[in-house]
Parts: C-alpha cells; structure tokens; sequence
C-alpha cells in the first residue's frame, strides 16, 4: 500500500477525512444540538427534527457537485479540491458561535440551517472529485483497493466525528458548551487541510484541452449513465449515510438506549464498515466491479430487515456489523466503477452532480424518511423498507450500466479521442 500512495495521494486522503470529520460531527451530535434550536415534544419528534436538518445539507450538493466540477473539468482537480476544504471551514465555524433558540428565537434554526446548506454544497464537490484525482493519479490496476481506501479515509472522518461525539456525550456536565469546541475544532483543522493541499499536492495528469468541453454536450453524450450514477448515489447514500449519520439517534430515540451505549454500539459498526471497504474493493479487482457491486446490492434487499430485526431483538452488535458489511460491500469498489463509466473531460460533472442527486434526493433523506416510516407504522423494523427499495433500484442501474472504460490514466491525445467519442 505504501508503494501505491506516495505523498499527492495521501495528503488527499487525509484533507478527505478532514472534511468529513466537519460534515458528520452534526449528525453524531444531533441528540444534544436538536433541542437546542428546536422545540420538540418527544423523541420522535426530536428525531424528526434531527434527521430533517440532516437532510438538508443534502439539498445543496448537486448544486456545489455541478459548479466545482466544472471547476474541476475546466481548472483541473487540484484547484477543486483546496477550494472546497477552505470554504467547508466557515460554515463549521459559524456552528461553533452560533447562538440557541432560548437566546435568539427563531432566527437560530434558520441560521443552522443555512449552514448546513453550506456544508452540503461544499461536500458536493468534494468527496467524488478526492476519488476522481485519486484515482487517475495513482499508477496501480488495483483500482477497486484504491476505490475502497478512499471511502474508508471518508468513514475515518465520520469516525473521529464519532469519538469525539462520545467524548462530548460522556460528560453531560459540560455537553452545553463542549459541543462547541468539537465544531470549532474542525474549523482548524479545515484550514490546514486548505494548506496542505494547496502548497503540496502535484497534477500530473490534467491537461488545458480539457477546457474544450461543453456542459451540455456532455450531459446530453452520456445521460444514461448518469441515470446508472443517480441509482448508484441512491443506495450508496442510504447505506452509508444511515450508518454514520442515523443509527445512533435510531438506538436513542426508537429502541431507547442510553446515549453513551448507543454511541459505542455505533463506532464498532463504523470501525468494520472502514476495515472492509479496502477488502470488498481488493476483493473487486479480482472479482470485477460490478460483480461485487451486485451482491451487495442484492445483499441489500434480502438482508436489510434480518438485520433491522436483530437490532430491534436486542442483538445491537449484530445488526449494526451487519449494517456496515451491506455498506461496504455496495461501497467499496463504487468509485473504481464510476471513473469507467464517463470520459475524462467531463468525469468531475458527470460523476459529481449526478451522484450528489441520488444522495442527496433519496440517499440524505433516507433517515428522514425511515423515521417517517418508524412513526407512521410503530415498527422498529421499518426502516428496513427504504434499504430495501434503494437495493432494487440500485441493482436495476447496474445491470443497465454501460462502462465505456475509458483510461484514467491520460494524455492529450487519448484526452481527443475520448472526447469525440463520447459527443459522437
């Protein structure tokens, strides 16, 4: 592995984890910040709230997905990338200051909100096109290993969010301001990421031809495909996203668990999802992409409530690792996957916006809407419902995709032909 990642690549991964570690710190400390901005009768409704605001990040990704890769197609990668980990600082700063609905009224969850837009719109460019320079500046046909390891950089982030998180949560005493800090912290560590990227990483492999290409040519040469990558997001944005944004207000609110216990029953389930992202990706450059891909989509749909049931049964452990094996078995060779199915001229917008759309529509508001379906029909199992449906469209798009294997690795005049070929 070592041989794999030189020095571009890592501070990558680590500016990656960075951003993360911003994006996932409001879902794991939802349980304190709701009641703070919101009024809420009971758990449920607290846990409505909570997954609402959530969601909303989600809103504003394809619309930063769209805007930084074009910046990404037209500038190159390297300036995508240390533009969003900057701008992700200031709305994470402002979270850390921002006044409570006791202080300041209703103008404190409108203030929460727009930062949370923010946050969307700035992870949007962010997470596919990390993956995309990654990938096409790493010299390796272990594509799905270096797919996996992306992820799990992501999930590291998600990670630290959720220690951190329990840090806060295991002293209640000072749980009213502390949260502060964990935001606060992040916003630092944003900056230095902007640092790290800017004066550090290399890019080899972007050419100015690629300024040739056309928005709308582009969208309308590859529209079938960026239906695949909308199916895609979808189920990767419902596993994943539930599992490190979700579960642990779930434990919480639906089968009332203490926090502190639900918090750990989290961070085992995150720490298998990040040790089997590289494998199922390894496991894909053996197997084939898709192939592995279409088991967990498969896995998905007959799986999802066994393992929702042994959650609610009591068997906390057991349904949450079985929760991360699904996750990372979809998510693990995903990127690998995708970089084939769009030339390099138009891989960051044709990537990006459309797997922000299945996220950030269907995937961002699955805990919304697996609340919903908690509350609406009182079963604990319920939102193995919307895993479910997100695993058949998901597996529908696969056996439809068509990959074009274009060579991540170009030059100028590989760079031509795939244009031509993909605007024919």
């Amino acid at each position: 592995m070592l041989k794999i990642l030189n020095k571009n690549p890592l501070l990558v991964l680590i500016g990656n984890l960075l951003e993360f570690y911003d994006l996932g710190l409001f879902g794991f400390l939802s349980v304190i910040i709701t009641p703070l901005y919101f009024c809420c009768d009971d758990g449920i409704s607290s846990l409505l709230a909570s997954a609402s605001v959530f969601a909303i990040g989600f809103i504003m990704r394809p619309i930063g997905a769209l805007a930084f890769g074009y910046i990404g197609d037209t500038v190159g990668r390297k300036v995508c990338l240390s533009r969003t980990i900057l701008l992700m600082a200031v709305p994470t700063t402002c979270i850390s200051f921002l006044p409570t609905y006791d202080q300041i009224g209703l103008v404190a969850p409108i203030m929460l909100v727009l930062c949370r837009l923010l946050q969307g719109f700035c992870t949007g460019g962010e997470y596919n096109n990390a993956a995309i320079y990654l990938l096409e500046n790493v010299n390796t046909p272990k594509k799905g290993l270096i797919s996996g390891v992306m992820i799990a950089s992501s999930i590291v982030g998600f990670f630290l969010a959720s220690m951190v998180a329990a840090l806060v949560i295991a002293f209640p005493q000072y749980s009213h301001w502390s949260w502060r800090l964990a935001f606060l912290l992040g916003a630092l560590i944003g900056v230095i990421g902007f640092y790290l990227r800017k004066s550090q990483i290399k890019e080899a492999n972007f050419s100015a031809i690629q300024k040739q290409s056309d928005t709308y040519k582009g969208f309308y040469a590859n529209w079938k495909n960026i239906g695949v990558t909308v199916c895609i997001g979808w189920l990767a944005g419902t596993l994943s996203l539930s599992l490190v944004g979700y579960m642990t207000s779930y434990l919480t609110s639906a089968l009332h668990l203490s926090l502190s216990q639900a918090s750990l029953i989290n961070n085992v389930g995150l720490g298998v999802y990040i040790v089997f992202l590289p494998v199922f990706g390894l496991l894909s450059d053996r197997c084939g992409h898709r192939e592995v891909m279409q088991w967990g989509a498969l896995s998905t749909i007959f799986l999802s409530y066994p393992f929702f049931y042994l959650l609610s049964s009591g068997f906390f452990y057991s349904g949450q690792i079985g929760l991360a094996l699904l996750a990372a078995l979809f998510l693990g060779p995903m990127h690998a996957y995708m970089l084939k199915l769009f030339p390099s001229s138009f891989r960051c917008r044709g990537i990006s916006t459309a797997f922000a759309i299945g996220v950030g529509v269907f995937g961002g508001t699955a805990p919304f809407i697996s609340t919903l379906l908690l509350k609406m029909s009182e079963m604990n199992e319920a939102p193995a419902l919307y895993y479910i449906v997100s695993g058949i469209f998901g597996l529908i798009a696969l056996k439809l995709s068509r990959p074009v294997n274009f060579d991540a690795q170009f030059n100028e005049e590989d760079l031509s032909s795939q244009n031509a070929q993909a605007y024919a």
